[in-house]
């Protein structure tokens, strides 16, 4: 809980002006003690980060930003399991369509206009992870070709690398996390959601990528004191050969971090290695980051 005077000192709003949205705008609502005194919540602090952030990444009025915020809150539920996922399915065919065209206009506005409406976790995973799962069932059935492939991939990655690298951590000291592929490992796209959904939730993600040198992992571990290292594997030998990559880390590592592992290799681990995996999306990634706070990671 935070009084207006510390929320005034992280979000640098002044007094004045954090009563008067609370007014004009009637979004941001602080509890009140039984003498009158606003207590603000972190939610209430990280709404009021949120507008600042849509104000100066998307260049809009506090108006617009406070609309979008309660749009946002109106739309989503904590609850991942009650989200509607046929309400996408219209945007998902259009997007996947545009881009298989080459007609990224369309596909921006389309974009742009869910996650003025939508949480972008939710953009994310219901709309991209879906296209993206299109693209791969159509290049092997030879309906996309290479560079289509290639295309529509990077052009949804760049979104998702633009929020990553947006987010701003409040912790002075945040855990630190590594978040790569092993050696010949090429496909990252997984990881780099399952960053995002780290860092929003106060990791400090390290995000290396594709293809890393297991000498350069051990190095990068010891250098940061990470926490946890996870890993992404598509491929079936990179999932095999992830066995002898951790148990090169436990031996040469100090203090050895927690691993999780993803991706759709998984299932071609050792057994050595089955207590790492992390399958699933929001629900089960909630569930996990749920358990390892209250295991204080």
């Amino acid at each position: 809980m935070y009084g207006i005077k510390k929320v005034s000192d992280i979000t640098g709003i002044s007094p004045i002006t954090l009563r008067a949205w609370e007014n004009r705008y009637d979004v941001i609502k602080p509890e009140r003690t039984d003498g009158g005194t606003r207590i603000y919540t972190k939610e209430n602090v990280d709404d009021l980060l949120w507008v600042i952030n849509e104000r100066t990444t998307n260049k809009v009025t506090v108006k617009e930003a406070m609309l979008r915020l309660k749009e946002k809150k109106e739309a989503i539920s904590p609850n991942v399991e009650s989200v509607d996922l046929d309400r996408f399915q219209p945007e998902i065919d259009t997007i996947f369509d545009a881009l298989k065209q080459y007609h990224t206009d369309l596909a921006s506005d389309r974009i742009h206009h869910l996650l003025r409406k939508y949480d972008y976790e939710l953009i994310f995973h219901h709309v991209f992870v879906p296209i993206l799962r299109r693209v791969g069932e159509h290049w092997q059935n030879g309906t996309l070709h290479v560079a289509q492939e290639h295309f529509i991939s990077h052009y949804l990655q760049r979104f998702m690398q633009q929020y990553f690298h947006q987010i701003k951590l409040q912790q002075e000291q945040p855990p630190r996390v590594i978040a790569l592929c092993p050696p010949e490992e090429l496909h990252h796209i997984g990881l780099l959601l399952f960053s995002i959904f780290l860092k929003r939730r106060g990791f400090a993600v390290l995000f290396i990528g594709e293809n890393t040198p297991i000498e350069s992992l051990i190095h990068v571990i010891e250098e940061n004191e990470a926490k946890l290292v996870c890993f992404s594997v598509t491929m079936n030998e990179h999932a095999i050969s992830l066995e002898s990559t951790i148990k090169r880390i436990k031996q040469n590592v100090s203090t050895c971090p927690n691993i999780v592992i993803g991706g759709n290799g998984v299932n071609h681990l050792p057994k050595t290695l089955e207590s790492y995996i992390l399958i699933g999306g929001l629900r089960e990634w909630t569930a996990w980051h749920k358990k390892i706070m209250e295991d204080a990671i």
